[in-house]
């Protein structure tokens, strides 16, 4: 419905004031509309359109027979993302900022609060701050960034949160509590852009590629098997090395795997790398500064050099933060899986 000009001046008046407080929490607007009306020389129906766009953003309350109220405080509905604690953000930074980035811009678009809560206070999911989870109700929309946050999904399922799970397709547990919640999915296809990143590897005229990756290890992930048959499907005389790193090292410590790595194998003259950590990257960087290197979506972990010699895959991860926000909010809640794929960028082309 249209509203009149001046019932919209007279709303943007008011709201303004409320917002910045100028009018007191609590305090009467207007107890005889007709007497308000008048001082601020409108009719009465005008008045009525700005008190009721007021009332319909919980600005003002109208108790018949008593006058118009500021409200105290606006009902809005949260979004709650789960983060790991403090300390350790920074080993997540580059997907968490990007996600929770998107998250907010969305939450903003449908005037929701936005919280975090931290669900350990060191880092470790057999150590987890319970309290601060104890408030998550029916009514609460809950963001999960990855499977990490596995031991709180039975505590989320119990408190019959809706929740926006965000993850790659690796080995995962507790597949029943996810199905049967019928939790919304953001699936990112890990596997395929590994796959697709190798590829592009030999696109681009590699013969002797090294892959410095952690989670390369056969018990740990499938990130080998994954290199292996992608290495196989473009040359079956392919002998790619794998290197493994820890999943928490420093370039340092990456630089001396390498070094090791390559001098146990001094038939291998690497032209070309597959990294998936920023600390991978920069050994190479340092070592090889003109030699092909892939980086499992590096546009979301690190600052890279747009040149000939750096390529990456993205996951958009700003968008995913975006569509978790807007499956919490469907009203035909539970939402569905979405899987993304990745986009092979050449540092290039940036």
């Amino acid at each position: 419905m249209r509203r009149p000009k001046k019932a919209l001046k007279i709303y943007h008046s008011i709201r303004n004031d409320i917002l910045k407080r100028r009018l007191p929490a609590g305090a009467l607007l207007a107890k005889r509309e007709v007497d308000f009306a008048a001082s601020l020389n409108v009719s009465r129906d005008t008045l009525r359109h700005a008190l009721g766009m007021l009332e319909e953003e919980h600005l003002i309350r109208r108790v018949k027979g008593q006058g118009s109220f500021i409200s105290e405080s606006i009902p809005r509905r949260k979004i709650t993302v789960m983060m790991p604690c403090a300390g350790n953000i920074s080993l997540y930074s580059g997907f968490l900022s990007a996600q929770f980035s998107g998250a907010m811009e969305e939450a903003r678009r449908h005037s929701c609060e936005i919280e975090t809560i931290p669900v350990s206070p060191t880092n470790d999911l057999n150590d987890i701050d319970w309290e601060a989870l104890f408030n998550l109700n029916s009514e609460s929309r809950v963001v999960l960034s990855s499977y990490w946050f596995r031991t709180i999904f039975g505590f989320l399922a119990q408190s019959k949160c809706r929740v926006a799970l965000i993850h790659d397709d690796g080995p995962h547990d507790f597949p029943g509590i996810i199905h049967a919640e019928k939790w919304s999915r953001l699936h990112f296809k890990t596997s395929e852009a590994l796959r697709d990143l190798t590829i592009h590897l030999f696109e681009r005229g590699a013969k002797n590629p090294v892959f410095l990756m952690r989670f390369a290890n056969e018990d740990a992930s499938p990130i080998r098997e994954i290199i292996l048959s992608a290495c196989e499907e473009w040359d079956p005389e392919l002998k790619p090395l794998i290197v493994n790193i820890p999943d928490i090292c420093t370039s340092a410590e990456v630089d001396r795997i390498l070094k090791k790595t390559l001098k146990e194998n001094p038939e291998i003259q690497p032209d070309g790398v597959l990294v998936n950590t920023v600390q991978a990257f920069e050994v190479i960087r340092k070592h090889y500064p003109q030699i092909l290197c892939g980086f499992v979506d590096m546009k979301q972990k690190a600052d890279f050099p747009a040149d000939q010699w750096t390529f990456y895959s993205d996951f958009n991860q700003r968008e995913i933060g975006m569509e978790a926000v807007r499956q919490l909010l469907r009203p035909d809640y539970p939402g569905k899986e979405i899987a993304y794929t990745a986009k092979i960028i050449d540092g290039s082309e940036c």
